[in-house]
C-alpha cells in the first residue's frame, strides 16, 4: 500500500474574528484550503478580504476563532507557542512585501539566519549553506553588504535565499513583488518560482495581479472572508473556474 505524504498546508472550516467594544467582527468564515507538496498557489481578492489573516494563521503567528490548520502534517492548534514557533522555523519559509531583512545584519548573515535558528547548521556549516544559497539567487557577489546597501530588488532576493536556505515544506509569500516595480517584480517573481521548484516546497502567495496568478497552478479567490472558487490550470495551460470551495 502506497502511503501518501501530508498535505503542505490544511485548513478545515477556518475561521477568524477580531474582538473589540462591539463585539466581534468576522475576517475569515468556514475556510478550506489543502496545498500538495510542491504545489504553487494564488490567493486573489480585493483588500481586506483576508487574505494576508489567512498567511498568518497559516504561519501559526494568529490563532483561529475556529476550525484547524495542519502544516505538513503537524496540527498547529495541538502545539504550545513555543513548539509552533520551532515548527515555523523548520517547516515554513515566509517572503514578506516589505523585506524585513534584519539591518543590521550582512546579507549572507540575513540567510544563513533560519539554519542558526532552527539548529539545522551553525557557524561555518551555515555560512557555507547561505553562500550557495545567495548564489543560486544571484547574489554570490554581495554577501558582505548590509540591506541598506542593496536594491530593492536585491533585497527581495536576499528574502527569498533567506525563506528557502533550510528547504522548507512550505513559502508564505504577501505581495512578494508589491514593492519593486515591474521589471524588477517579473525578475524576482521568476526567481522565487525557480527557488520553489528547486527545493519541491509548496508556495501560497498572495498577490493583486492577476497576470502573476495565472501562472501559478491555481487561484484561489476570497471575498469577504470567504473562499468562493479556485480556478485550475486546464490542460492547454488556462484557468477556468472551479467549483465554490
Amino acid at each position: 500500500m502506497t502511503i501518501q505524504p501530508p498535505s503542505a498546508l490544511e485548513c478545515r472550516s477556518l475561521g477568524f474574528s477580531y474582538r473589540g467594544g462591539a463585539g466581534a467582527t468576522p475576517v475569515l468564515q468556514d475556510v478550506d484550503l489543502d496545498l500538495q507538496a510542491g504545489e504553487r498557489v494564488a490567493i486573489a481578492g480585493e483588500s481586506g478580504s483576508g487574505k494576508s489573516t489567512l498567511l498568518h494563521l497559516a504561519a501559526g503567528l494568529e490563532t483561529p476563532s475556529a476550525g484547524r490548520v495542519w502544516v505538513n502534517g503537524t496540527e498547529l492548534g495541538s502545539l504550545s507557542e513555543r513548539e509552533r514557533t520551532l515548527l515555523r522555523r523548520r517547516e515554513l519559509g515566509i517572503v514578506f512585501q516589505a523585506f524585513h531583512l534584519i539591518p543590521t545584519l550582512t546579507a549572507l548573515e540575513n540567510v544563513a539566519l533560519p539554519l542558526e535558528l532552527a539548529g539545522i547548521a551553525r557557524g561555518a556549516a551555515a555560512r557555507e549553506r547561505a553562500t550557495t544559497q545567495l548564489a543560486s539567487v544571484g547574489l554570490s557577489g554581495k554577501a558582505d553588504r548590509y540591506p541598506e546597501q542593496l536594491s530593492g530588488g536585491e533585497q527581495q532576493r536576499v528574502a527569498i535565499g533567506r525563506a528557502l536556505v533550510h528547504q522548507p515544506a512550505l513559502i508564505l509569500a504577501d505581495e512578494p513583488t508589491g514593492n519593486l516595480d515591474s521589471a524588477t517584480g517579473e525578475s524576482v517573481f521568476r526567481l522565487l518560482l525557480e527557488q520553489v521548484a528547486a527545493t519541491g516546497s509548496a508556495l501560497l502567495m498572495v498577490t493583486h495581479s492577476s497576470a502573476l496568478a495565472e501562472r501559478l497552478d491555481r487561484t484561489v479567490r476570497m471575498i469577504d472572508g470567504r473562499l468562493l472558487a479556485q480556478d485550475r490550470a486546464t490542460a492547454d495551460g488556462r484557468f477556468a473556474a472551479g467549483s465554490t470551495a
